[in-house]
């Protein structure tokens, strides 16, 4: 369950919904440009992790770490492009009083909250089986840390939404 808040570090919900959005926007702006300019550079990149994991360079390990390069770069430049949508949806909802727009970056950020989640339990499995290494101490509290902050940041919005539901309950939505 949400609990519901009245002011997020001591800002409004709207103003927090609106940093929280354009932080989201410009963040996706600079990792679409990143990723683009990491596609175009993949050969060097595999190139370079192929040294830095000590391999022989062949055409085919090169071809291999090129390829995975590729997968994730495009993997990761979808989920910006995914994430500059929503944050813009956010912060346009929020100008224009739709809080059905907003729904898009709870919805995301939702699956995001689950998959922490999962690494969470995953990190406390293994430091189970393997009795104490301390980077994964280190990992795990750092997780918890982060979905924390992400738990607080998701709750706001949230009560964004349902204070701005609850204001626009009776007005048509277009």
């Amino acid at each position: 369950m949400v609990h519901t808040l009245e002011k997020v570090c001591c800002l409004s919900l709207r103003t927090f919904g609106l940093v929280i959005g354009w932080l989201g926007a410009i963040g996706s702006i600079s990792g679409v440009i990143l990723t683009a300019c990491a596609l175009r550079y993949s050969n060097e990149i595999a190139d370079y992790l192929l040294r830095e994991a000590h391999t022989s360079i062949t055409a085919n390990t090169h071809a291999d770490a090129r390829s995975e390069v590729v997968l994730l770069g495009t993997i990761y430049l979808g989920s910006s492009l995914i994430n500059g949508v929503v944050s813009s949806l956010l912060v346009f909802g929020i100008l224009k009083n739709r809080y059905v727009t907003i729904l898009p970056w709870l919805v995301i950020n939702f699956i995001g909250l689950a998959l922490n989640i999962l690494y969470i339990l995953f990190l406390f499995v293994v430091y189970a089986i393997y009795q104490g290494p301390i980077d994964i101490v280190i990992k795990f509290f750092a997780a918890l840390l982060y979905f924390a902050l992400y738990y607080y940041v998701f709750c706001g919005i949230c009560s964004l939404y349902k204070q701005m539901y609850k204001s626009n309950r009776h007005q048509p939505l277009v």
